[in-house]
């Protein structure tokens, strides 16, 4: 099983979501910023550090929206 994180940040009633690039695998596809936790990282301390390097911000995470197992 691959642990992963998404980050819904919003702003009143509008969400932000990213476009994926058409040279990758699911191109041009929507998504919530995130990605894979790292061996030895808490899910707190990877979605901080895929908001760094997705998008070049610092975020304070809140509580958990939701789990799923997929």
């Amino acid at each position: 099983m691959t642990d992963v994180v998404a980050a819904l940040i919003w702003r009143g009633e509008r969400f932000l979501a990213c476009q994926r690039p058409s040279h990758k695998a699911r191109g041009l596809l929507w998504e919530f910023v995130g990605g894979k936790v790292e061996p030895g990282e808490t899910f707190r301390e990877a979605l901080i550090r895929e908001c760094q390097e997705e998008l070049a911000v610092s975020v304070q995470v809140d509580s958990v929206f939701m789990e799923v197992t997929h």
